[in-house]
């Protein structure tokens, strides 16, 4: 899995106390992090699509963590249900485009697959994602 958007995002936040990456993937490791770190503000950036143009799968996932922290039970299955039909997902499904398999949908939309939270550690001038 790749992010275009992802670096600019961790660049332009370079000056926060700390950086967290979140997917889907990794969701309750990272609200489980944030819950344990118990920061006084918390603030979650949907990056979107080369930083400019929202997407629903960045807002959602944004949408999901913010929840939870809030003590609410978001409802995962009707998030995927709406992402499956997004416009941007149907690339996974035409079988003309053997570049975007429905395993990758299937890959990023697999709830809780890792057990670990990922945080952003600045190393010189550049920036690593390590475990939390």
């Amino acid at each position: 899995m790749t992010t275009s958007s992802g670096t600019q995002g961790i660049v332009n936040a370079g000056n926060a106390d700390e950086i967290m990456v979140a997917s889907f993937v990794n969701v309750k490791a990272t609200i489980d992090y944030i819950k344990d770190k118990n920061p006084e503000i918390v603030t979650l950036v949907a990056i979107g699509s080369f930083g400019i143009e929202i997407r629903d799968e960045d807002g959602l996932c944004a949408k999901y963590i913010k929840e939870s922290l809030e003590g609410k039970s978001p409802d995962f299955n009707k998030m995927r249900r709406y992402l499956r039909d997004y416009e941007s997902s149907q690339k996974f499904f035409d079988e003309h485009k053997p570049e975007f398999p429905k395993e990758d949908f299937d890959c990023a939309m697999d709830i809780d697959r890792f057990d670990f939270a990922l945080k952003v550690v600045k190393k010189g001038n550049a920036f690593e994602i390590i475990k939390a």
